[in-house]
C-alpha cells in the first residue's frame, strides 16, 4: 500500500466522524484522491473476505470491526514508512535538512510529501522550527518566486544545521535519513557514496599526521561539509566571512580540504575552503596554536588554574592533583572558545544524565564558568558546561576499598577527555584493584587488546577480541554498577562478591520463615550488599538560601574604607554568632591576596570563602549591599557591592543553597533586584522562587 492510503486509513481510525471536506484539509489530497484511495483499499478488502469502508454524508465513515483490526495491522506494519519521522527533532532536522540543499524551489507539496502529514502539521512544525531559529536571528520565508527558504545569516544557518546533525549519528540512521530527506536514490546513493569517501580520507590523513580526534564529532562534521558543499553547489549559498580568531589553522588540515576539494568539489570557493577547515580543526583532541603576542591562551590557562581553586574552595572537595585537572580543562576550554567564536555548536549527549545525577554541580559550574562570557563575547551553551562539569565531577573522591590482585585494563572512550576521565573515575571506585589506561579512539584496539586482562569502552567494538570486553554508558547509575561489578569479578576475578553474606543470610531466613520466591530474595539482597561507591551530593535536609539568610545575617551599609574592610563587615553576624572565628576572615582575605580575585564571580557580586579548616564552627551564609562600591585589590575593574560570605564545614552540606544562589545570579531580573535590597524579607522573596528544582526564568 501506498503512503497515502496509509495515511487516509490512520485519520479514519482516529475520529471516524470525518467529513470529506475535513479529510481534505488534513491531508492536502483532493476528492477524486480520496475516493481513488478508498475505492483500492476497499479492493484489498474484498480479497481478504473483509466488509469495505462506507461513506455516508449523514454518518460520515463506516468501518466494521473486523476491518477496523485489520487496517490497525496494516498501519503497524508500515508504520516507519507512514510516519517515518516520528519525533519532533527528526522532523526538525527533515525540515531543516530539505530547506538547506534539498530543492531550489520548495513547495509545501514538497513539505508534505517529505514528512507525509498534513498541511496543518506541516505549518506547526515550521512554525516551531522558526520559534527555535528565531534567537539565531533566522527566518522561514516563503514566496512565490523563491518557495519556502531561510532568511539570515548564512552562518547562523550552518550552526544550526550543526546543532541538529548529532540527532542521526549511527551510520544506518544517517543513510535512512538522507534517504527519506533527498528521495531520489540516485542522489543518495551519490552522497552517501561521497560522505563515505570523505570520512574514510579524513581518518587516515589524520591518522597518518598523528592528529587525535572524536570519532563522532568527526562523523558529523564530515556530513556537514557534504551538505555545505551540496548547498554550495546547488544553491549558490556561501558564508559571508569567518571571524578573525587569534587561533591559527592546522596546515595539514587546511591541505586534507584543499585536496579533497579540489577532486570533488572544484567550484569551492577558497572561503568555503577556510570554513570546512575550521570545522575539521574543531573535531581535534589537540592544543591549538595562536598567534605571535596574542593572550588568549595565558588567559585561558590562567581561568583553568582559577576555575578548579574556586571549585575546591567554594565547595570544599579536596582536590589533591589540581594540575592534571587545571590542564585538562585549559584543553578543553581552547577548544570550547575556538568552538564558540567560530559558531561551531557542540552537543553533549550526557547533558541530561549530567544535570540529573549533578544538579548542584551544574548550577555552581555555570556561575564559575560566567567570567569567561566576557572573552568569548557570548553566553555559554549548557553543552559546554556539561563536559566542564564532567571534569570536575572526575575528581570528587570515592570510598576506600580493600585491594586484591589487581588487573590492567583499557578504557575506550572516544567522547573526549572529560568523559573519559568521568568514567575512569567512577571505575576506580568500584575496582580499586584495577589499573586503568585510557584510550580516545577505537581504531586499532585488536593489536594492543592482549596486553589488558579487560576492556571497558562506552561504544560497541567492531572487532572480535578474546579479552573481555565490557559496555558501559559514560555515567553509571546504581543498577549498572551494581551488575557491573557482578560481571567483572565473576567473568575476570572467578568471584561472586557478597554471595557468601547473602547465604549466609538466606539460610538464617530459611530457619525462620518460607521462601516464596528464592531468585527474588536473592536478587534484593545482592542489590542491598552491593557496593554504592558513587558520590552522592543530593543531602536530605542540607539548608537552602531562606534558611540561611536570617534577618540578622543580611546588612546594608552606604560604604566601608576598602574591600578588606567590607569582607570583615559582611563577615561580622557570623563571627558575632559564633560560626566562624577570626580566623577564617583572615583566611578569606589572605586567599585573595595570594589568588587573585577570584571571589568576584560577576560583575559587582562577590562570594568570599575559605576552607573550612581555618575556623568554620557551623554552615553558614551573610548578605553585605554597599552603596558605594569597594575595589578588590584595587582593580577598577573587579568592583563590588554585594557580597555573600559562605563558611561551610564540609564538602556536601552546602551545595543546595550554592546552586540556589547560583540560579538567582543567573537571572537577570533576581540579579538587578539584589542591588536594592533593604531588609532579610526582600532578599527571602529574591531566592525562594529559585530553590530545590526551580530554574532560573
Amino acid at each position: 500500500m501506498n503512503n497515502r492510503i496509509l495515511r487516509i486509513l490512520d485519520l479514519l481510525l482516529q475520529s471516524p466522524n470525518l467529513s470529506i471536506p475535513a479529510l481534505m484539509a488534513q491531508t492536502n489530497y483532493t476528492r477524486r484522491q480520496i475516493d481513488y484511495s478508498i475505492k483500492q483499499f476497499n479492493e484489498k478488502l474484498a480479497v481478504e473476505r473483509l466488509e469495505p469502508i462506507v461513506y455516508h454524508r449523514k454518518y460520515r465513515f463506516q468501518i466494521p470491526c473486523a476491518t477496523r483490526d485489520f487496517i490497525s495491522e496494516e498501519i503497524s506494519a508500515h508504520c516507519k514508512s507512514l510516519y517515518p519521522f516520528e519525533n519532533k527533532e527528526l522532523r526538525h532536522l527533515a525540515l531543516m535538512t530539505y530547506l538547506f540543499c534539498g530543492e531550489v524551489y520548495i513547495s509545501m507539496d514538497h513539505l508534505t510529501s517529505l514528512l507525509k502529514v498534513s498541511k496543518n502539521t506541516v505549518l506547526g512544525d515550521l512554525r516551531m522550527l522558526e520559534d527555535r531559529l528565531e534567537v539565531e536571528g533566522i527566518k522561514i520565508r516563503y514566496t512565490r518566486e523563491n518557495g519556502f527558504h531561510f532568511s539570515g545569516s548564512e552562518s547562523a544557518i550552518r550552526s544550526t544545521m550543526l546543532r541538529l546533525i548529532p540527532f542521526v549519528r549511527k551510520e544506518q540512521e544517517r543513510n535512512e535519513f538522507l534517504e527519506m530527506v533527498l528521495g531520489k536514490p540516485d542522489k543518495v546513493s551519490t552522497l552517501e557514496k561521497q560522505l563515505t569517501a570523505l570520512s574514510h580520507y579524513l581518518v587516515i590523513k589524520l591518522d597518518d599526521d598523528g592528529l587525535r580526534y572524536i570519532d563522532y564529532k568527526l562523523a558529523d562534521v564530515a556530513l556537514m561539509i557534504l551538505l555545505v558543499s551540496t548547498r554550495y553547489e546547488k544553491l549558490g549559498k556561501t558564508i559571508e566571512s569567518i571571524q578573525e580568531t587569534p587561533f591559527i589553522l592546522n596546515q595539514r588540515i587546511a591541505e586534507m580540504i584543499a585536496h579533497y576539494h579540489g577532486q570533488a568539489f572544484t567550484r569551492f570557493s577558497p572561503l568555503e575552503k577556510n570554513y570546512c577547515a575550521i570545522l575539521l580543526q574543531s573535531t581535534l583532541l589537540e592544543s591549538l596554536q595562536v598567534k605571535e603576542n596574542d593572550e588568549t591562551l595565558a588567559l585561558l590557562q590562567a581561568f583553568s588554574d582559577s576555575i578548579v581553586r574556586q571549585f575546591s574552595f567554594i565547595t570544599q572537595f579536596p582536590l589533591s592533583e589540581t594540575l592534571p585537572l587545571s590542564n585538562n580543562i585549559f584543553l578543553h576550554l581552547q577548544c570550547a572558545y575556538y568552538r564558540l567564536v567560530h559558531q561551531i555548536p557542540i552537543v553533549n549527549p550526557l547533558l541530561d544524565e549530567i544535570n540529573n545525577r549533578y544538579p548542584e554541580l551544574s548550577a555552581i559550574i555555570t556561575i564559575l564558568l560566567h567570567p569567561l562570557e566576557k572573552l568569548v563575547k557570548c553566553k555559554i551553551p549548557p553543552d559546554e558546561i556539561g563536559y566542564i562539569v564532567i571534569h570536575l565531577a572526575a575528581l570528587i573522591p570515592a570510598d576506600d576499598i580493600t585491594q586484591i590482585t589487581r588487573r590492567r585494563a583499557l578504557i575506550v572512550c572516544p567522547n573526549g577527555i572529560g568523559s573519559s576521565g568521568l568514567l575512569e573515575s567512577q571505575l576506580q571506585s568500584l575496582f580499586p584493584e584495577i589499573i586503568f589506561e585510557r584510550k580516545s579512539t577505537s581504531r586499532c584496539i585488536e593489536g594492543i587488546a592482549g596486553n589488558y586482562d579487560l576492556i571497558f569502552s562506552s561504544i560497541i567494538l567492531k572487532e572480535t577480541l578474546t579479552t573481555p570486553v565490557f559496555i558501559v554508558p559514560i555515567v553509571l547509575s546504581p543498577s549498572v554498577r551494581i551488575s557491573l561489578t557482578q560481571d567483572v569479578y565473576r567473568i575476570v576475578f572467578g568471584l561472586r562478591p557478597n554471595q557468601v553474606l547473602i547465604d549466609q543470610v538466606i539460610s538464617a531466613v530459611e530457619m525462620q520463615a518460607e521462601i516464596r520466591d528464592l531468585s527474588a530474595l536473592e536478587h534484593a539482597l545482592s542489590q542491598i550488599f552491593a557496593s554504592e561507591t558513587h558520590y552522592e551530593i543530593r543531602k536530605e535536609g542540607a539548608p537552602m538560601l531562606e534558611d540561611l539568610l536570617t534577618e540578622r545575617n543580611v546588612q546594608v551599609r552606604e560604604a566601608v574604607p576598602d574591600w578588606q574592610e567590607a569582607i570583615r563587615t559582611a563577615a561580622t553576624p557570623l563571627l558575632d554568632q559564633g560560626f566562624i572565628t577570626e580566623q577564617y576572615i583572615d583566611a578569606m582575605i589572605e586567599s585573595v591576596v595570594t589568588y587573585g580575585p577570584y571571589i568576584v564571580i560577576m560583575k559587582n557580586i562577590a562570594i568570599p570563602h575559605a576552607k573550612s579548616e581555618h575556623g568554620v564552627n557551623q554552615l553558614a551564609m551573610s548578605f553585605l549591599r554597599l552603596v558605594k562600591p569597594v575595589y578588590v585589590l584595587d582593580d577598577p575593574e573587579k568592583a563590588v557591592q554585594i557580597l555573600f560570605v559562605l563558611a561551610t564545614t564540609d564538602s556536601e552540606s552546602h551545595l543546595k543553597a550554592l546552586a540556589q544562589l547560583s540560579r538567582v545570579l543567573l537571572d537577570d531580573t533576581a540579579n538587578e533586584q539584589l542591588f536594592t535590597v533593604n531588609h532579610a524579607a526582600e532578599l527571602i522573596e529574591i531566592v525562594s522562587p529559585f530553590g530545590e528544582g526551580k530554574e532560573a526564568k
